[in-house]
């Protein structure tokens, strides 16, 4: 089965040996709302998600002009992102794959050189998904290069959210009601939950699936 993103590209569904492995870009670790959603569904094990120290290291930088933006005090700022990098670490600890400069300085694959670290992150991991927020600097013709998954193409936290749910919509529904609970501040219904997640994030597609189980979050 497939479906086609908003790219106009054909996008195939993880193979059925196995729950989709990501490789999440920092500009998915860096939204919170984002970074939740899959991180919950790696915790039910409907899918795999994956990183480098180089994709952290970008991630803090993100946050920290999210913080900045919001005029938080730079020392708070770095607490708070400290905190949050600590956090996403900790509960997948073997989720960093360490990439050296010298693994991916030589490549000429990406129109973005600085891009090339992580296609070598998602080669050393073989996922299916680069998941990111910036689909066409990561162009399907692009990550043909040896060593790759054959599958591997880049899509956005809304595409992969898609097709996650329907890939196991029961686990995928758990894992948002648990995450609907742990929200405290504020605490949001199932509707305002969905409400900003479509308003505020984007995830147009991911909330169209979800309003028809609106009840059961």
């Amino acid at each position: 089965m497939s479906m086609i993103n908003e790219d106009g590209l054909e996008t195939h569904h993880p193979p059925r040996f196995g729950p989709p492995r990501l490789l999440l870009d920092a500009n998915v670790l860096a939204s919170a709302a984002k970074r939740d959603i899959l991180l919950s569904f790696a915790s039910e094990g409907i899918c795999t998600v994956h990183w480098s120290n180089l994709i952290l290291d970008e991630t803090y930088k993100a946050l920290m002009q999210i913080f900045t933006k919001r005029s938080i005090e730079s020392r708070i700022a770095d607490i708070k992102t400290q905190n949050s990098l600590n956090q996403i670490t900790k509960k997948f600890p073997s989720s960093t794959q360490t990439i050296r400069p010298s693994e991916f300085e030589l490549m000429n694959s990406l129109p973005d050189p600085n891009d090339n670290h992580v296609l070598v992150a998602a080669i050393k991991k073989q996922v299916h998904y680069i998941v990111t927020e910036n689909v066409r600097d990561f162009p399907k013709k692009n990550l043909r290069v040896a060593g790759t998954h054959p599958l591997l193409e880049a899509v956005s936290t809304d595409n992969v959210v898609e097709l996650i749910l329907e890939y196991n919509i029961q686990l995928g529904l758990k894992s948002i009601k648990l995450l609907r609970n742990r929200l405290k501040n504020p605490a949001l219904s199932s509707k305002d939950l969905l409400d900003n997640w479509e308003r505020t994030h984007g995830l147009k597609r991911t909330v169209a699936i979800l309003r028809a189980y609106e009840n059961q979050l």
